[in-house]
């Protein structure tokens, strides 16, 4: 999950930056974009237990299965963040 997660917010980052050019204004909306992307996944991990318990359904029960998989992946774009950070 964290290689997959890795090469794709990577490869959609490096594309949006090679598109746009390599300028500051471009970076600046691929670190805007992770940083949202990485909050809507830690908002998922977050509040997977008290989902399942306010809706419980099949959607919920696998979010909340699925919970340490998708914090990975929060870690994945995290790391992408990081090194275009740097």
């Amino acid at each position: 999950m964290f290689g997959y997660s890795l090469l794709i917010t990577g490869l959609a980052c490096l594309l949006i930056v090679w598109q746009a050019g390599f300028s500051e204004a471009s970076f600046g909306f691929v670190l805007r974009g992770s940083a949202r992307l990485a909050l809507l996944v830690f908002l998922l991990v977050f509040v997977a237990r008290p989902l399942r318990q306010l809706r419980p359904g099949p959607a919920t029960a696998r979010l909340l299965r699925n919970r340490r998989y998708i914090g990975v992946a929060f870690a994945a774009i995290m790391t992408v963040h990081l090194v275009f950070l740097l």
